[in-house]
């Protein structure tokens, strides 16, 4: 029987205060009966203030089935807020150029993450014991032995962490698309359409970490002079009361009025700074041409696309020795690029009036995030673990199959259901794994990899439909449900045995349910959103696999509009307190769980 037992316990808490203010404009200009021109901008300012404060707990050692001792108790506190703006410029048209029909346009696009603010304190208490029950393995119930635990004064810490981070993101793309009809009699006729998009990004993050370490000369920090007020009753669903967190707003104050009594942590800034700060760029050029022969009962599509994308990023190396202590930073320099033509064969067959029958045989890929190909590494000789970047991965290309019926019914509405086979290579998925030989033999490789050929299949129905056959009131009901089933298979690349699992992020039921209202100029919504537990990281053992548990979710919208130009919006999300909770390997290990609030948006919209 595996009696294995968590290492650590960590409860948190967050309060969490967000603002946000968007503007759009939208102008339209009939350049002439052949012409039309159009100018979007929209810029979205967001604003979130974050408290978060955390009790955790570092288990020594258990000494029976529900006791352990050497526990050192961790109160940590975070204060920080970040901005982001969001800035895009669309400017485009349609034109009619004899018989070719032509649409073109340019998009500038402008994304700043910046938080200029992060303070961060953990006062720890160590050589304590405690009763823990686990009868509940996603809450244990820590019981401590004496009163030290519940004393802050018996609380010290000699640092205090100051950080900052900014992310800039811009991107420009161009598209151009043609289409020109052909007639094939009185009833039939062909599409032939071509076009491309050309896509320049760029994207610099950096980082900028503090250690800030009070001098040997100097009296350690007691965390009664820096207690926070903030304060969680009834947390995790009245399972506890939280507090007794640093004020680290105050801590931040002491420091800038005090800077004499402390020196800096050059280990700790050159780890969480150097690792994480890159530039790079990407530029993605794609062309397509594709024909559409339409007939009485048949519609048949058929085209190719061709995509390359390539990109350069420079990012570092960190080299920690054996004690964890900062050796040296390394520059590292990477470019590469990728390229594949994608074809693709769509049929939609009429059986009659309001019922379609359609197949379709496509080829597509799907690309590494940006960041996933940073050439970072960060060594921690004392852990025995690199956490990497991977510029060597490629994309992964798949073939899909899908077959697919729907009905529409009389009044307002729809039945949909289909199956699915996607045949995929190259999988792309989060990988932990034991290194093998070589000069870091025995080191835990966290990174971004890809696998081999995977494959999934399913079937998906949906049913939508307003209620206007209903007298009066209730003909502004409807209904929206859909369900999603997937059984899929990988064969990991682990270093020493290939095993069979589940392919990563894919989630074998979801479904949402939702009741609607539309009367009066008001608009509601309310839906049940649900899945089931999956695969998020892949270890080079079963019990390393990271699992995320399954979880329902009820959210609530409405819209009411008032006369010509005003309307009231209200969004609330997850009104039943659903948890986020992962595991590792097996359900009995969890290894985080998370109780969110509800929470939500209202806003007034104001229209010319």
């Amino acid at each position: 029987m595996d009696t294995r037992k968590p290492e650590s316990i960590t409860y948190e808490t967050f309060k969490i205060d967000r603002k946000n203010l968007g503007l759009n404009i939208d102008l339209n200009y009939d350049a002439g009966k052949n012409t039309n021109l159009y100018l979007r901008v929209i810029y979205n300012k967001y604003y979130e203030f974050q408290y978060s404060g955390s009790v955790g707990n570092s288990i020594g050692e258990w000494n029976s089935a529900d006791r352990a001792s050497d526990i050192t108790i961790y109160r940590d506190g975070r204060w920080r807020d970040y901005h982001r703006d969001i800035f895009t410029l669309n400017f485009g048209g349609k034109s009619l150029a004899g018989k070719m029909k032509i649409a073109y346009d340019i998009n500038l696009n402008k994304g700043l993450y910046d938080q200029p603010k992060y303070w961060n304190a953990s006062f720890n208490l160590g050589d304590q014991s405690a009763r823990i029950n686990l009868a509940d393995p996603s809450q244990p119930v820590l019981t401590y032995d004496g009163a030290d635990a519940s004393d802050m004064s018996k609380y010290t810490t000699r640092n205090y962490i100051n950080r900052h981070e900014r992310v800039d993101d811009k991107d420009a793309q161009a598209s151009f698309n043609a289409i020109r009809e052909f007639k094939l009699g009185n009833e039939n006729r062909i599409d032939l359409k071509f076009g491309g998009r050309y896509r320049y990004k760029t994207n610099e993050r950096f980082r900028n970490y503090y250690n800030h370490v009070l001098l040997a000369s100097e009296d350690a920090f007691t965390l009664s002079e820096f207690m926070s007020g903030y304060k969680r009753d009834n947390f995790l669903n009245d399972f506890m009361n939280l507090n007794g967190f640093p004020e680290t707003e105050r801590m931040e104050q002491y420091f800038q009025a005090n800077k004499g009594e402390f020196s800096d942590d050059p280990t700790y800034t050159r780890q969480n700074t150097d690792p994480d700060s890159y530039e790079g760029k990407e530029d993605m050029m794609a062309a397509y041409v594709m024909g559409t022969l339409k007939t009485n009962k048949l519609d048949l599509v058929a085209g190719v696309r061709f995509e390359r994308t390539s990109f350069d990023y420079k990012g570092n190396q960190v080299l920690l020795d054996e004690t964890g202590t900062y050796i040296s930073t390394t520059k590292i320099d990477n470019g590469n690029s990728f390229a594949g033509f994608y074809p693709s064969l769509n049929l939609k067959y009429k059986i009659s009036n309001r019922t379609n029958l359609r197949a379709a045989v496509t080829r597509s890929l799907s690309r590494p995030n940006y960041y996933d190909l940073v050439p970072w590494q960060e060594i921690e000789k004392r852990r025995k673990r690199i956490n990497q970047g991977n510029p060597g991965l490629v994309e992964e290309p798949a073939i899909n199959y899908d077959l697919l019926g729907e009905h529409y019914f009389q009044s307002i509405g729809l039945l949909s259901g289909g199956v699915f086979y996607k045949d995929v290579d190259k999988v792309l998925f989060d990988y932990s794994y034991e290194q093998k030989g070589g000069e870091f033999d025995g080191y835990r490789i966290n990174t971004k990899t890809n696998g081999g050929r995977g494959k999934l299949y399913g079937f998906e129905v949906a049913w939508q439909q307003q209620f206007t056959f209903l007298p009066g009131f209730l003909n502004g009901f409807g209904i929206y449900t859909n369900y999603t089933y997937i059984q899929s298979e990988l064969t990991t690349p682990t270093v020493e045995t290939a095993r069979k699992i589940a392919m990563p992020e894919m989630r074998p039921h979801v479904g949402n349910v939702s009741l609607t209202y539309e009367k009066y100029g008001f608009s509601g919504r309310v839906s049940s959103y649900f899945f089931a537990s999956y695969l998020t990281e892949v270890g080079d053992e079963a019990r390393f696999d990271e699992h995320e548990q399954g979880r329902t979710q009820l959210d609530f919208s409405a819209s009411q509009q008032i006369g010509k130009h005003f309307k009231l919006t209200l969004n609330l999300s997850n009104l039943t307190r659903a948890k986020r909770s992962d595991y590792f390997g097996s359900k009995n290990y969890p290894l985080n769980t998370y109780v969110d609030g509800w929470w939500g948006s209202a806003g007034v919209s104001f229209r010319f």
